[in-house]
């Protein structure tokens, strides 16, 4: 018996689902013309297609190895190394009636500021049974935010409405052909309105939108509205919808639901696409400059690090016990006793995730300051990093991801030197100082990550992977997972039992030459 495994397959920028073809042959199962030359191609393995000879026995180890050295893929992880297979154990299917789930409203799920429409991205990989009108993935109940669907002709559309007037952006061609195939859908926007980081209109929104099939670009018309004043939330928060828009609802099955409060490049979508992940986004960075990728460091100034009690310089050379390092950036304390950071403003948006990188400096000449501290924000600080006694007189590396404090001053970074862990220092001879180096922020971006490997359809339930925990509730839709097959030809009979009498439940027999379980 072999077992069907659903594959998303990398090959020229294209996703193929190779069927019980490749695994028939694997396990045993003899393998037709058609087989072979499926196998070949899709593959694109050298050599003649009549030396593939299948194993003759399941547990016959040498006649597995010879069947899997006649393919010229030893294994499954060698199929997932080599080509860049990713086997799904399930997904999750729809019926394309009433089958959806919903996730309540929370405000990282919606793409506005009140003010401006704000970047985000849409990232969906599914298996489409049909594609006429049906709803991907909305924020929607009596008013819409955004919504992804098809239309009548097969051909994407992403809408945003400010609940009264609505900008769409549709494909330039239809999508039909990938209707039971395996196709991942990407929709990235970089957000419009008066103060918005594009730079673009409410009236011009949907030109910041981008859609991508299979990780690659794909042509789309805008049909702007001079009227439309930008997303909005409204007094009854809508939910999101997966799986539905309006009374649309999608039918196949769902592989990855994700969301983005950044706008992805085109190379995160090919990412996405071919291996599932992204790298974080650069959000930041002080202290170091390569001469390409970073333009700034702690060569000339302090680049925009205020200090509170003390003085901040930059361009520090070698001023760390003869450690070598150069360029650092120097807080230095004051004699006033009380409360002594550096503050960068306009680094962080609220509620979004990031990762903190770092270096820092303490000499065990300091008579007070042998601490660090780093927050975000300073009504209700979240606690980034704090270390109250590392080593001295070594250059200390560190890493920590956090999410942005949700307060209006949460966009700061704050650098405080410690004394015995607490925040207050008094140092007679204001002369205490630590250093820095090699700074850098970078964003995580993703507010929903929902993977049919996560999905609890006894609990009613999809598991969100993101720090969110934005878990959807189910309305009807099911697992599918891998499926089995029989070849009738090859099937030897002759062993099984002809009645039930004596079976337990689940076990076979034969019902005059007629497969029956019990």
């Amino acid at each position: 018996m072999a077992t069907e495994k659903f594959f998303v397959f990398n090959e020229a920028g294209t996703l193929k689902r190779l069927k019980g073809r490749i695994v028939r042959f694997l396990d045993n199962e003899d393998p037709d013309n058609d087989d072979k030359v499926a196998i070949r191609s899709s593959l694109s393995v050298p050599g003649s297609a009549e030396g593939l000879t299948p194993a003759n026995n399941l547990s016959d180890v040498s006649s597995v190895s010879t069947a899997r050295d006649n393919l010229g893929v030893p294994s499954d992880q060698e199929l997932i190394n080599a080509f860049g297979l990713k086997p799904i154990s399930q997904i999750v299917h729809y019926d394309g009636v009433d089958d959806y789930q919903n996730i309540a409203h929370n405000a990282a799920l919606s793409f506005t500021d009140s003010i401006n429409d704000t970047p985000g991205s849409i990232f969906i990989l599914c298996r489409p049974d049909e594609l006429t009108q049906k709803g991907l993935i909305c924020k929607y109940n009596s008013a819409i935010e955004w919504a992804l669907s098809t239309t009548a002709a097969d051909k994407i559309r992403f809408r945003i409405t400010d609940g009264t007037n609505h900008v769409d952006v549709i494909s330039d061609a239809a999508i039909t052909s990938y209707e039971g195939n395996i196709v991942s859908i990407g929709i990235s926007f970089g957000g419009a309105g008066p103060s918005s980081v594009s730079g673009t209109s409410l009236a011009l929104a949907g030109d910041e939108v981008t859609m991508y099939v299979n990780g690659d670009a794909f042509a789309a018309t805008a049909t702007n509205n001079a009227s439309y004043t930008g997303m909005v939330i409204g007094g009854t928060p809508d939910p999101v919808h997966i799986g539905r828009f309006t009374s649309d609802c999608f039918s196949g099955g769902l592989i990855r639901v994700a969301l983005f409060n950044r706008e992805l490049t085109a190379a995160e979508f090919k990412s996405l696409h071919h291996t599932g992940q992204i790298p974080d986004q650069l959000i930041a960075q002080w202290g170091e400059s390569d001469g390409t990728t970073y333009s700034s460091d702690f060569s000339a100034a302090a680049n925009g690090f205020t200090v509170s009690q003390g003085s901040v310089d930059g361009n520090i050379d070698d001023a760390t016990s003869g450690t070598g390092e150069n360029d650092a950036l120097r807080l230095t304390i004051n004699t006033t006793s009380g409360g002594h950071y550096l503050q960068k403003t306009g680094v962080f948006t609220e509620k979004r995730k990031y990762r903190l990188f770092g270096r820092y400096y303490i000499p065990s000449t300091n008579s007070h300051l042998d601490g660090i501290y780093f927050a975000c924000g300073t009504s209700g600080p979240v606690q980034i990093y704090r270390h109250a006694s590392p080593s001295q007189d070594a250059w200390i590396n560190f890493s920590v991801e956090f999410t942005a404090n949700p307060t209006a001053d949460g966009d700061r970074l704050l650098i405080y030197a410690l004394d015995g862990n607490s925040t207050t220092i008094s140092d007679a001879g204001g002369d205490d100082v630590l250093y820095l180096k090699d700074l850098k922020v970078t964003q995580l971006g993703c507010v929903l990550d929902l993977k049919s490997d996560n999905f609890n359809e006894a609990a009613g339930k999809w598991l969100d992977e993101s720090d969110l925990n934005l878990n959807a509730t189910n309305n009807g839709a099911v697992v599918l997972g891998a499926r089995k097959h029989i070849k009738a030809d090859s099937l030897d009979l002759s062993g099984i039992p002809t009645s039930s009498a004596g079976l337990a439940s689940g076990e076979v027999y034969s019902n005059s030459g007629v497969l029956t379980i019990v």
